[in-house]
């Protein structure tokens, strides 16, 4: 009797063992996304401790460093122009389209409505333009779209615009392949995001529009370009220099004239106020002239300009001139600083860099 009672009890005892194994993984097929958010959770808390304890501090994201590094960034004004704009709009993708400008170009189509042009000489005395464009514009007409310089390639790295050209220099295009994630638009290899403009001869007869460039961007899923801004102040002290002179020879040769109740300053070229093909007058609330220095690559005269190191500057607002040194390290945006060392506030606005070669502009 004895025997079969332990049989029985080892019999019940091993129907509750089962059992209770039965329930405890019932427990854990229920359990599991709890379970394992509660480990992922208590390793992570305990990284950030460690990582308070040893470094003082805990580590933010990079996009999060790069915008807020700088005690001018201001989250309310677009970093391209320093415009107050809502949140959203503050950082939006830049697009930036090489053009040409030669007179056999005119009219250009772009220059006027851009928020940033950089112009700098190309072989020969001629003299390009680096437009930039905030991707909210809906502007349907940008060109005549020439080719890539390396010089201009590092400047639109360095913002993090998409770059749209048509071929480029054998340095140019070398660079553009060295450049890690840069967002290259080249029209050998994506015609379908331009067109030929039957009025025109070629090779000024090449233009894009906003809505292509944007397609092509969401396409390869290119966002928002993010770079330290340069400062900017609304406040205005006027000043007296209504005139700013660019020598960069023959039709290319710049003039620009302030006029005090807009506060803009328009611009000619070889003589004539310079127009958009839809008529619109080239204004601008910064004129700055960035002094450089140049080597001639090849036979056919094509230049590397040094975009990097420091070197004079003029920036021209308000009707005033205000003297400085521009700087830039590889893969950061150009500075500005007077000189006592501090950012040169801009107006908030469109900004228009001609870059020489000359130090006529910058007397001893």
């Amino acid at each position: 009797m004895r025997l079969k009672k332990r049989s029985r009890n080892l019999q019940n005892h091993k129907m509750k063992s089962r059992e209770d194994r039965i329930s405890l993984e019932a427990l854990l097929k229920r359990s599991w996304p709890a379970l394992l958010f509660g480990v992922l959770f208590c390793v992570g808390l305990s990284l950030l401790i460690f990582q308070f304890a040893t470094h003082g501090t805990f580590r933010v994201t990079d996009e999060t460093a790069a915008v807020s590094a700088e005690e001018h960034v201001d989250a309310t004004r677009r970093l391209l122009d320093g415009v107050p704009v809502e949140e959203e709009d503050v950082n939006r993708r830049v697009m930036s389209v090489m053009i040409d400008n030669t007179p056999d170009a005119y009219p250009l189509a772009g220059p006027a409505h851009a928020r940033l042009v950089i112009e700098a000489p190309v072989e020969g005395g001629i003299t390009r333009l680096l437009v930039m464009l905030d991707a909210a514009s809906e502007l349907a007409h940008i060109g005549p779209v020439r080719s890539a310089r390396p010089y201009f390639v590092e400047w639109a790295s360095a913002i993090e615009a998409v770059y749209a050209h048509v071929g480029g220099s054998p340095d140019g295009l070398q660079l553009i392949r060295e450049i890690e994630n840069f967002r290259n638009l080249d029209e050998f290899s994506n015609p379908y995001r331009f067109e030929r403009d039957a009025g025109r001869f070629a090779p000024h007869n090449v233009f894009t529009s906003m809505e292509e460039l944007s397609y092509f961007a969401d396409l390869v899923e290119w966002e928002t370009s993010v770079f330290t801004p340069w400062a900017y102040s609304e406040e205005v002290e006027s000043g007296d220099v209504m005139s700013v002179n660019i020598p960069y020879g023959g039709p290319f040769s710049v003039g620009w004239e302030y006029d005090a109740e807009t506060k803009e300053y328009l611009r000619r070229q070889g003589g004539r106020i310079q127009k958009d093909e839809d008529g619109t007058e080239v204004r601008v609330q910064n004129v700055v002239v960035l002094l450089t220095s140049a080597t001639v690559l090849d036979d056919v005269g094509r230049l590397n300009m040094r975009t990097k190191g420091e070197g004079a500057v003029a920036v021209f607002r308000d009707g005033r001139q205000i003297a400085g040194t521009w700087s830039r390290e590889a893969g950061e945006w150009i500075r500005f600083e007077d000189m006592e060392g501090n950012a040169i506030p801009l107006a908030p606005g469109k900004t228009w860099i001609s870059v020489v070669t000359s130090k006529s502009m910058f007397p001893e």
